[in-house]
Order: C-alpha cells, then sequence, then structure tokens
C-alpha cells in the first residue's frame, strides 16, 4: 500500500502523462497532503472547459496570492480568449496583473473586438 508522498508522486505523473482518470483516483486520498493544492491546481488547469467558473474561482480564491492561483487564473484567461468569450475575459482580466506577453496580446484582442479606436495606437 502506497503512502501520502507516493500517492502524491504518481498523481504529479499521472498530470505528467495526461491520464486525468487516474489523476481523480488519487486526489480524494491527498485532500489533506500538504500539497493538495498542486493535486486541484493539476485536475483544474487540465481540463478547464470542463470545469466552471464556480470552480474555477473557488480555488483562486482560496490559494489567494500564490503562485498556483495566479497560474490558474492566467491560464483561465487564456481559454476564455481562445474561446471567443469575451466578456467573461473583460470581466476576469480586469484584476489581473499578470506579466504576460500572451494575456497583452488577448487584452489588445478584447479591444479590437469592442471596436476601441486606440487599440491600434497601443499595440504599436
Amino acid at each position: 500500500m502506497a503512502g501520502p508522498d507516493e500517492d502524491f508522486l504518481a498523481a504529479r505523473e499521472a498530470y505528467q502523462k495526461g491520464q486525468f482518470e487516474r489523476l481523480d483516483a488519487l486526489a480524494p486520498a491527498l485532500a489533506d497532503h500538504p500539497l493538495a493544492a498542486y493535486v486541484r491546481y493539476w485536475q483544474l488547469s487540465s481540463r478547464l472547459k470542463q470545469y466552471g467558473e464556480t470552480q474555477i474561482r473557488a480555488f483562486i480564491e482560496r490559494e489567494g496570492d500564490s503562485l498556483l492561483a495566479q497560474r490558474l487564473h492566467a491560464e483561465w484567461l487564456k481559454s476564455l480568449a481562445q474561446q471567443g468569450q469575451w466578456e467573461a475575459f473583460e470581466r476576469e482580466s480586469a484584476g489581473s496583473s499578470a506579466d504576460d506577453a500572451e494575456l497583452a496580446c488577448y487584452r489588445l484582442q478584447n479591444r479590437l473586438v469592442r471596436n476601441d479606436p486606440d487599440v491600434g495606437a497601443d499595440a504599436r
């Protein structure tokens, strides 16, 4: 029988290999593990389109200013932009200060969609 640390390493390996059913199966046993936030992050980030806004927000709020919360928020914003969900993107990116070139491009694209007359000059 594997211990919690072995289960955590198995969960990380499942995430890395895209074995998300295995990751989900291991997650409940790791709920009290000191690194449980990583397991939940792996679950959410691997399937952003499947998880709802409520679950993603709950993780971000629970984890506060942690690196994991910041990463998930940035990944979620990118996913929203890629899906053309500009209203949600704009609403959610308002509080983001992530210094990410891809997000900066999506912000400009969002302004373009809104017919912002200054977007061309700002993009340059």
